[in-house]
């Protein structure tokens, strides 16, 4: 070692100085676990985020669905759309809620393809195109269904639902209905007519009727619902429906629903007494549901909202405006 040349020498010390030894077992398994501690923490925090930018869009389809609503009674004389009209003594289904609100939410040229005056049993294409802002981004099922086994479930589906108010003693509106009766006293009716344009007017309410203010009455909220057995809710689309329909033509309604039960209560259709018009407003927002009231605002509406002022905040000229406050 003495013999060796002195830049050698260094040579080989410099090298050895750079050389580490490699990582133990028990090292490495310490920097795992600590990847995926991390991982761990910052999944929810991405989840939360993607929910907040979900719940951001649907916002902004209600804000639409609002907006849009004020802008076709601006051309109605202040009459709001019609929300499920019938042909009288027929099953005959005339356009409701959806269609009329597309010219107003840039889908004229969808709307120009509709026979409007006719019953929606003629539009058999049209119900198949997907309109973006009827659907909550949450919803993570197709959006478009064919070949269900009832005719009824197949189109292009729409997330949201009118109200059509709530049960009040007395009702001199209420109408009878195999599907739960309707107690027709909110801001999305159900109405009939000789001809199309009869059952439009029987089927919507002007401004100046909502006596408990715009600010203070639902328009449209999330609708997602599916029956739930056993704890497990059935397959898409559930009770949801395409949005070219406005209802069975025996006012079984697709395009409102009463408020008799909490926000996403956990119910199954037809048990306990719970009919397809009565089905609970849900969505998959956790713990509350969004809905656009008449003045266009998107509020959030808490699952443990107190019955009363669910009902009040669901009926158009009820009186209950303070208590709705």
């Amino acid at each position: 070692m003495r013999d060796m040349p002195r830049q050698l020498r260094n040579l080989q010390s410099a090298r050895g100085s750079r050389q580490r030894p490699a990582f133990t077992l028990v090292e490495l398994l310490v920097v795992i676990a600590i990847i995926a501690t991390l991982i761990g923490l910052l999944l929810p925090a991405v989840q939360a985020a993607r929910e907040s930018a979900r719940r951001a869009s649907c916002t902004n389809n209600l804000k639409q669905l609002g907006l849009g609503m004020h802008t076709y009674a601006s051309s109605q004389k202040e009459r709001l759309p019609p929300g499920a009209p019938q042909r009288r003594n027929a099953s005959n289904a005339y356009h409701g809620l959806f269609t009329h609100l597309l010219p107003f939410i840039e889908q004229q040229t969808l709307y120009n393809s509709l026979a409007i005056y006719q019953p929606t049993a003629t539009d058999t294409t049209a119900r198949y195109s997907l309109v973006p802002a009827y659907i909550c981004p949450s919803w993570t099922d197709p959006q478009v269904f064919r070949d269900q086994a009832q005719a009824y479930m197949n189109g292009a589906i729409a997330t949201y639902q009118g109200s059509n108010g709530a049960h009040v003693t007395p009702n001199p509106k209420l109408v009878t209905s195999s599907q739960g009766d309707l107690p027709n006293n909110g801001l999305v009716l159900s109405g009939e007519g000789n001809d199309a344009r009869e059952a439009f007017a029987s089927a919507s309410i002007r401004f100046r009727e909502v006596l408990d203010g715009l600010s203070n009455t639902m328009f449209v909220s999330e609708f997602v619902h599916r029956d739930t057995v056993n704890g497990t809710p059935s397959a898409a689309p559930g009770n949801v429906r395409p949005w070219l329909l406005s209802n069975n033509g025996q006012r079984g309604l697709y395009t409102a629903k009463t408020v008799d039960l909490s926000p996403n209560q956990v119910v199954m259709r037809d048990v306990g007494g719970v009919q397809f018009n009565e089905l609970p407003f849900s969505s998959f927002h956790k713990g509350m549901i969004l809905s656009a009231f008449g003045d266009a605002s998107v509020r959030a509406i808490d699952d443990s909202i107190a019955i009363a002022v669910y009902k009040a905040l669901a009926t158009a000229s009820g009186g209950e405006a303070s208590s709705a406050q």
